[in-house]
């Protein structure tokens, strides 16, 4: 199979790591547009990650388990997401638009929506107090792949660090402290080292 990509896509960021955590990365040449061995082609990190778990045998990173227990891991990637798309629009506010265009208020909303989604990732640790129902963040430590909402999670505080480290600096806001010793954990697993690691 063969993807294409832009490397410091936070969403091509998703993909790489469930190939790798999956132990199919040697198959795929580049990484988000997948054209299947058949030739048949694949667009969205949503879809390919979804393609890849089949590939390696299903139920591995995308687990196929009660509805609700689905749902739950799906609102996880869904805040992980949402902070991603806030911070590419930021991005693209902030490098595209002229400066005389920008529009303060507008990215102070985007902030506020990343701020927001790492509370309600933090409140999602393995280890917190919270009397929140559904699905926590998995054990960064724990053996087997990686399931997806854990790798979304850790993709969205990625592109911030890569992004936004000097702005945002989630590791400083009280949002996102306590997401600290939960990414660290993460980013020494195998399926995240590389050369865009940060």
């Amino acid at each position: 199979m063969q993807l294409y990509y832009a490397p410091t896509s936070p969403y091509v960021r998703k993909v790489m790591v469930v190939a790798k955590e999956l132990g199919i990365d040697g198959q795929i040449k580049t990484i988000p547009a997948l054209v299947s061995d058949s030739g048949k082609a694949y667009f969205g990190s949503q879809t390919i990650v979804q393609y890849l778990d089949h590939v390696a045998g299903g139920n591995k990173v995308i687990a196929q388990t009660d509805f609700e227990t689905r749902c739950d891991a799906l609102t996880l990637e869904a805040i992980a997401d949402g902070i991603l798309d806030a911070a590419i629009l930021i991005r693209y506010e902030t490098v595209l638009r002229p400066e005389k265009y920008r529009w303060d208020e507008w990215i102070q909303g985007q902030t506020q929506k990343i701020l927001l989604g790492l509370k309600a990732l933090s409140d999602r640790l393995p280890r917190a107090k919270s009397d929140l129902r559904g699905a926590m963040l998995p054990d960064p430590v724990a053996t087997g792949p990686l399931p997806l909402e854990g790798i979304a999670a850790a993709c969205a505080l990625w592109y911030l660090d890569l992004r936004f480290n000097d702005t945002i600096g989630w590791r400083g806001t009280k949002e996102g402290s306590p997401l600290k010793e939960w990414y660290e954990g993460i980013q020494k697993r195998a399926s995240w080292k590389d050369e865009t690691s940060s």
